[in-house]
């Protein structure tokens, strides 16, 4: 009887390559299938049942590269800060649980990315695919992404190429309606507590930002924005800053570009003897499960985290199945009703 070795010498390809294409891998062509199924048909061939069924429940192998920048994760906020990345990461596992994927992350700073590539990385653990998340547009992993040819998907990053596409928020589009709300309650000088320079989600809620800003003729000058590096710490010390130095006479809302930044403005603003919203208005971004413990109830925009986590595998495993070229996908988002934007 012959093997399935010399049915690859027959139709001159590797045995990996016609044992795929017996098993009709997306990967192998359709001319290369045919060649094989002759080879095996002439020799009479019989494949192993045994070896299809073990073969049919192979898993394949994903990862989770999150750098969050692991330096600021040395923080005492590191759970909490973390909320976002617990999320998708959760969303992720539950598709991979429920398609045979086994998935696996990783910590991967910048430093680490300069040290091993992704490709070595890849080929180091088996690596079938990757979800990038948690990166800045500068690191290493996010640029390289573009030419690997390990199906990758960016978690909140455009990656362009063959085998790569992104998930998404509209976060321009979200930061808008958001700062249009606070417009609309006829606040007129706000602050605005920026997340990461070099965060792309960042700079899209920014553009967001100033468009519903310039539409509005609300005046630059009663604009100030400031850099928060996303983290709470930094977000309560230097909203604390502009508290005790205008009281409540000047600023009257902060527009905040995560709901983590939001928590550092609130602690800010209960410890400086204010209220939120008689005294500031305050709104968020992700819609965070702890935010619902919080009173008064946080205004923010909920952009479905674990959906995101979710469909980013599901996208994940259609590059793993051979679709290329595939259009980057949005996660709609919906705006959370609180009690923390108050109409003047």
């Amino acid at each position: 009887m012959a093997t399935i070795k010399e049915v690859a010498a027959e139709a001159k390809v590797s045995v990996s390559a016609a044992s795929k294409a017996l098993n009709d891998y997306p990967d192998i062509g359709k001319e290369t299938k045919e060649r094989v199924r002759l080879a095996a048909q002439r020799l009479g061939y019989v494949p192993n049942k045994n070896a299809r069924t073990l073969a049919s429940k192979h898993t394949r192998e994903i990862a989770i590269l999150v750098s969050e920048q692991l330096e600021d994760m040395q923080s005492s906020n590191l759970c909490e800060s973390n909320d976002l990345a617990f999320v998708i990461v959760k969303g992720a596992n539950k598709y991979a649980a429920e398609h045979n994927l086994r998935i696996a992350t990783y910590l991967m700073d910048s430093k680490a990315q300069k040290e091993k590539s992704l490709q070595a990385l890849c080929k180091e653990y088996s690596l079938d695919g990757v979800l990038i998340f948690g990166m800045t547009t500068n690191d290493p992993y996010v640029k390289e992404a573009a030419m690997s040819q390990v199906p990758c998907v960016g978690v909140d990053y455009r990656i362009e190429g063959t085998c790569t596409t992104a998930i998404g928020t509209d976060d321009r589009k979200a930061f808008r309606e958001i700062t249009k709300r606070v417009i609309a309650a006829n606040h007129q000088k706000i602050v605005l507590m920026y997340g990461r320079r070099k965060s792309e989600v960042s700079h899209n809620r920014y553009k967001g930002f100033m468009e519903a800003v310039k539409a509005s003729g609300v005046k630059l000058e009663n604009i100030k924005v400031v850099d928060t590096n996303f983290q709470e710490m930094v977000a309560y010390e230097k909203s604390r800053s502009i508290i005790q130095e205008y009281g409540n006479r000047h600023y009257t809302a902060f527009v905040c570009m995560s709901d983590m930044i939001a928590m550092g403005v609130y602690r800010a603003i209960q410890e400086e003897g204010f209220t939120i919203p008689n005294d500031f208005s305050v709104t968020g971004f992700d819609a965070l499960s702890f935010t619902k413990f919080i009173r008064p109830q946080l205004v923010s925009v909920n952009q479905q985290i674990f959906e995101k986590g979710y469909a980013a595998v599901a996208v994940l495993e259609r590059l793993l199945n051979g679709e290329r070229n595939i259009e980057n996908i949005t996660i709609p988002y919906k705006i959370t009703e609180g009690d923390s934007l108050r109409t003047l």
